[in-house]
């Protein structure tokens, strides 16, 4: 038998660290996937990454229409793939995520190749709103998805909700779906204890300030405005001291999307870092004694934020609907609070005033759910062989 190894193409119109989750994702993935097959990417023209040895990273000019990329397919022919693993984000392909052309292009290979076509799902669809535009969106959506679903040879699902959809609407193809959680979409590189102590005194942090912490930029999803009002009255009790480190999104964001009763806070207790590399990312996660993040469907394995703060080690304070995945309720360090936003206010409001700095068991305990479910080695190693199960 050979021992050669298959080879497998990843597609992603992004791809590097920093650029966004889903480029992250594919960059580190790759990293990763390359331990055990022969790794080829097709990314978009333009996109910038730290090169990976043994790694080939084609691509493509211009836009992911299906003519074009079947130019650019033509190209990669003599390398004769065994599998083609894509990462569907409906609006990574297209302005308004309309891209009909990627689906018929896998449906395509799959008639007229030998390539065993991988999807791995993190959204799906425009979510259903009464009026024209969003009707529209959500038609089209889910023409999309039912092509992708008759071209592919297998599914991923990068959580519950997303895998619960998919089996009730293609109950046909159940058997070949499977959950696949994110890994962290920030690297973890050594840190330096000197320089994690040099930006808590450039920050003004003080050693009994409980440091709040969040990752991320404003969408409504996660209604930022509200965890503000959260530390506004948490001041306003002025029972401790304490500091909000909100990575990813500078001051004048902040300024634009929140009520201008609430800017004095920006003089008081909020740190905005705006966007950092990965380092300074990891840098402002250890100055942080617990995570705060809202989502309006309740906390998921495909909150890439949340998996970041679990690397970390980090207490978090975040939400929990219907479709949040069990696998959060087994981790006691995570304070599980109602979408209702005047629930979450209040209980919010209460954890945040009796917890008291981190210590070392807490975050050992939230490191050792991560180091053991969600590590790049361990959802590398379950996607590797739940592959193998339809090759």
């Amino acid at each position: 038998m050979s021992n050669q190894k298959k080879s497998i193409l990843l597609v992603c119109p992004k791809f590097g660290l920093g650029v966004n989750a889903l480029g992250a994702h594919t960059y580190l993935f790759a990293r990763e996937l390359q331990n055990f097959k022969e790794v080829h990417v097709l990314t978009s023209t333009g996109e910038k990454w730290d090169a990976l040895a043994d790694i080939q990273v084609y691509q493509h000019n211009g836009s992911w229409s299906f003519w074009k990329l079947l130019k650019t397919c033509s190209k990669l022919r003599k390398i004769k793939f065994d599998q083609l693993f894509l990462q569907y984000v409906p609006h990574l392909y297209g302005r308004a995520g309309i891209n009909l052309g990627v689906m018929i292009l896998l449906l395509y290979l799959k008639v007229f190749t030998k390539i065993k076509i991988e999807i791995m799902y993190h959204e799906l669809f425009y979510p259903i709103q009464f009026n024209p535009k969003a009707l529209i969106l959500h038609f089209i959506h889910q023409k999309m998805l039912f092509i992708s679903i008759l071209a592919g040879n297998q599914y991923f699902c990068s959580c519950h909700k997303v895998k619960s959809i998919l089996e009730r609407q293609f109950f046909f193809r159940k058997k070949r779906m499977s959950l696949l959680p994110i890994s962290s979409t920030v690297d973890n590189p050594s840190l330096n204890n000197t320089e994690i102590e040099n930006l808590r005194l450039d920050l003004g942090i003080k050693s009994d300030d409980l440091v709040i912490g969040s990752l991320g930029n404003f969408h409504p999803s996660k209604n930022y405005p509200l965890i503000f009002e959260v530390l506004a009255q948490l001041e306003r009790q002025n029972k401790r001291s304490f500091k909000f480190i909100f990575v990813g999104v500078t001051k004048n964001e902040i300024l634009q999307n929140i009520n201008e009763s609430l800017h004095y806070l920006l003089d008081k207790i909020i740190l905005a870092q705006g966007k950092l590399d990965d380092y300074q990312v990891r840098l402002n996660m250890e100055l942080m004694d617990i995570f705060i993040g809202y989502f309006s469907d309740g906390v998921s394995l495909r909150r890439s934020s949340i998996i970041a703060a679990m690397q970390s080690g980090l207490r978090v304070v975040t939400t929990k609907s219907k479709w949040t995945d069990t696998f959060f309720e087994n981790i006691l360090e995570f304070y599980l609070l109602p979408v209702d936003q005047d629930n979450f206010k209040i209980q919010s409001m209460r954890i945040l005033t009796q917890l008291s700095k981190k210590n070392k068991a807490e975050t050992e305990s939230v490191r050792w759910f991560y180091q053991n479910h969600l590590d790049w080695k361990v959802t590398t190693a379950k996607y590797m062989e739940n592959s193998a199960h339809f090759d």
